[in-house]
């Protein structure tokens, strides 16, 4: 008994000053997991106090590391973001190879869904100007990337192919959302066949894939 009460105020004992670069890099990403931690737990949003002690430190500490609240969350975001970016290191001999691909993504990431719909709208707001900045230049360089790589299969320009795969991640947010509703709504419902809460989110994906390739495709032969 009384190991399990010294293991219990082991945890919540709040853990030593970082000093080393090492140990300062520990620290913050300890915090960002925390974040994620909460996120995977609960549909809420957590609040600064609510990291700060997950990650078993003060709300004090947590600002010596971030500039907000907000920060925090981008900058989850901009590391669930990664492997998408290291899509664009393979080579595809065909559209569909990326199209499942980002779809599987999609489809296995709620968290990086989740975040990405809440950036622009919430936590975009308080943030530091220089943070931002890096923040939009490295989801540019993302879209980019996967741009150049479907560039030779669809024989377009960058600009065209950017706009493609902005057009399908936004509209993939959309159906993501429609196809992931608040449990309020989900018990409102848990007793009807309504369509408008029978969307699977793999399909939902694939057709406007399609559909968005398909439109690019014809509107620019339409053209020529």
């Amino acid at each position: 008994m009384s190991t399990d009460r010294s293991n219990m105020s082991a945890k919540n004992k709040p853990k030593l000053r970082a000093r080393t670069d090492d140990e300062k890099a520990q620290r913050k990403q300890s915090i960002v997991d925390a974040l994620a931690f909460l996120l995977n737990d609960s549909e809420q949003v957590p609040s600064a106090m609510d990291i700060a002690k997950q990650a078993n430190v003060s709300k004090g500490v947590i600002y010596q590391y971030f500039s907000s609240r907000e920060e925090i969350f981008l900058t989850l975001l901009m590391q669930l973001s990664e492997p998408i970016e290291l899509l664009s290191k393979n080579p595809i001999e065909k559209i569909e190879d990326i199209q499942k691909v980002i779809i599987d993504y999609f489809c296995e990431n709620p968290l990086f869904m989740r975040l990405s719909i809440m950036a622009p709208i919430v936590l975009e707001e308080n943030i530091n100007e220089n943070f931002i900045r890096q923040f939009k230049i490295a989801a540019g360089e993302i879209i980019d990337e996967l741009a150049k790589l479907i560039m030779p299969i669809c024989k377009q320009d960058i600009l065209h192919c950017r706009n493609f795969i902005n057009s399908f991640y936004q509209l993939s947010l959309m159906k993501w959302q429609y196809c992931h509703p608040p449990q309020s709504v989900k018990n409102a419902f848990k007793d009807h066949d309504f369509w408008l809460t029978r969307f699977d989110l793999e399909t939902e994906l694939n057709l406007a894939f399609d559909w968005l390739y398909k439109g690019m495709i014809s509107s620019l032969k339409s053209t020529e």
